[in-house]
């Protein structure tokens, strides 16, 4: 078991994005409710500042890991139990695509 410290930091913003989005959209979208995506945004900077080693959690994954991330989202978010492994791994997706474009805007050549 190589650990999911990174991989849950990817789905803690991921998925609280997610659920802000969920929440402020709820009653037609406010500028205001901009202010609501503060807190998941704080999240960011841990979800991304080490990206190549959420890959490497990700190739290392076992099934007892896997489940534990699952366990881990249904306990902090109010996920339906047949939809945490969905989320887990949609979460983990879009996490790591933002991460892997942000490497490629800072690594881009500059005109």
């Amino acid at each position: 078991m190589a650990g999911t410290k990174e991989l849950r930091e990817v789905l803690d913003f991921a998925l609280k994005t997610a659920e802000t989005a969920d929440k402020v959209l709820q009653d037609g979208f406010q500028f205001t409710d901009l202010f609501a995506f503060i807190s998941p945004l704080m999240k960011l900077p841990a979800a991304l500042g080490n990206i190549d080693d959420v890959e490497k959690e990700l190739e290392n994954l076992d099934d007892e890991e896997r489940a534990q991330l699952i366990t881990w989202v249904r306990a902090n978010y109010d996920i339906a139990d047949d939809q945490a492994e969905e989320m887990v791994e949609h979460g983990v997706s879009v996490g790591v695509g933002l991460g892997k474009l942000m490497v490629m805007f800072k690594n881009r050549p500059r005109k």
